[in-house]
């Protein structure tokens, strides 16, 4: 993982002169872009501006009218709105043109230069970027390993001489990007090129390369330099007194991850539900387990499982247990609505509860669901478990069956032979076809009444 880091540089701790502390107090008094600390920091900037900060000793500051000098800390900020972003079709389209190393005297007061073109950049995927034309940018505190990064500064409030102009009339804003891997520090300068003729937005990037290697676990600062005074005419219109934590803000902002982000916390819990027998009857019991796991990088608390039984079913109370421990589950009114108290579960923690349920005389047959499902205090809801139980009816408890045979012969004789393929029909609708003795039969016939038919159609011509 390599860290990003984007703070200021260049720190004055020499004596301040005086014509800097004469515009210093002129631009308090007309609200310009210096600020002067004594107990209290007055700043100027946009919230979302950083850059570098010149502190010095105690000055001397005078002006006209004052009963006598006075005596204070200085510092010095000035701020540009610089932001980092990384390769995304769907975000804000920024012109990027392709761009250049800047020559080290680009840092020290001197017009800016070129010396040399950048690499090629590619995204994440390992892709090359088409450069000089708008690239869809979004902004961001990590890139990929591999990734090409990029910085984007609007309206720097700069001296002239910080500005250059390249071989193709575009201005030029030379920065530096330093890359530590374990100690060892690396500084690439890097022309940002302006986005339009008269944008006063300037954009560059550094591509990881064989010539500027951004390793896995490095940290990348965007550094600022002093690159000369600015003038009181274009210092006039500046904000001021920032506050403290505004500047903080601001300038925690700056700092990213470089390499794969961290995940972002997620949340999931995964419940499953089965029954540990396929079927069971009228007064015998049937077994359930419930198992719950925590599949999110996130504690999950005061998680509860709620689980609803079918009609007819009744928890044993003593039967419960959560990992092979006894566990009291809460019983609603309705007899079957069961909740069990799981409390915190880490991330990859797994828990599971067993219990076993009185299939009682007032369960129906057939198929019978019951549902559960697990929810935490964060909101964090899992998917509903199921398990299917088939319940079956006790022999000749409350089903009956017909059974006959078809014969031919004078009626009332039971001797002669049986006549095979024919039809027979019950008054639900049901039919049967005789074997070759001329047996049938019907299954599960309720209690009452029933008619049995023959289709006398089946019969053949001769009877």
């Amino acid at each position: 993982m390599r860290h990003l880091r984007l703070a200021s540089r260049s720190t004055h701790t020499g004596s301040m002169p005086g014509n800097a502390a004469a515009r210093i107090v002129d631009a308090l008094c007309r609200h310009t872009s210096l600020a002067l600390v004594a107990s209290l920091l007055f700043f100027y900037s946009l919230a979302s501006h950083a850059a570098y900060d010149i502190s010095s000793p105690p000055a001397q500051l005078t002006w006209s009218g004052a009963a006598a000098p006075a005596s204070a800390n200085v510092s010095v900020i000035r701020f540009e709105d610089t932001r980092l972003y990384r390769l995304d079709s769907s975000g804000t389209p920024i012109q990027i043109f392709e761009s250049h190393f800047a020559d080290v005297d680009s840092l020290s007061g001197s017009t800016p230069s070129t010396i040399g073109n950048l690499p090629q950049a590619f995204d994440r995927l390992g892709n090359p970027i088409t450069l000089n034309q708008p690239v869809g940018l979004t902004q961001t505190s990590a890139i990929a390993p591999g990734e090409t990064l990029f910085v984007v500064v609007d309206q720097p409030l700069l001296a002239a001489s910080a500005f250059g102009t390249r071989s193709d009339g575009r201005q030029i804003l030379a920065v530096t990007l330093s890359v530590d891997d374990a100690g060892s520090v690396s500084d690439y300068i890097i022309a940002l090129v302006e986005t339009a003729p008269g944008s006063n937005t300037y954009a560059g990037y550094l591509p990881d390369s064989a010539s500027t290697p951004l390793p896995s676990g490095a940290g990348i600062t965007l550094r600022y330099e002093i690159y000369g005074d600015v003038a009181d005419a274009d210092t006039a219109a500046a904000p001021w007194n920032i506050s403290a934590a505004e500047i903080s803000a601001a300038q925690a902002s700056r700092f990213a991850l470089v390499g794969l982000p961290p995940a972002p916390p997620s949340r999931s819990l995964f419940l499953t539900k089965e029954a540990l027998r396929s079927s069971a009857a009228q007064g015998e019991l049937a077994p359930y387990r419930l198992r719950l796991s925590n599949t999110g990088n996130v504690t999950e608390t005061n998680v509860v499982i709620t689980d609803t039984l079918p009609v007819g079913l009744k928890l044993r109370t003593n039967s419960v247990r959560r990992d092979g421990k006894k566990l009291t589950a809460d019983i609603a009114a309705d007899g079957r609505t069961l909740r069990f108290d799981v409390g915190d579960m880490a991330a990859g923690d797994e828990i599971q509860i067993e219990y076993v349920v009185d299939v009682t005389v007032t369960t129906q047959p057939g198929d019978v669901v019951n549902t559960a499902l697990a929810e935490a205090d964060s909101g964090s809801r899992s998917n509903q478990a199921q398990a299917t139980l088939r319940i079956e009816r006790a022999f000749n408890n409350d089903r009956a069956f017909l059974m006959g045979r078809v014969i031919i012969g004078e009626c009332g004789d039971r001797s002669g032979a049986g006549k095979a393929n024919v039809r027979l029909f019950m008054e639900d609708g049901r039919s049967i076809i005789t074997d070759d003795q001329g047996r049938w039969h019907f299954e599960g016939i309720k209690p009452g009444t029933h008619v049995v038919q023959i289709d006398s159609d089946s019969l053949g011509p001769r009877y």
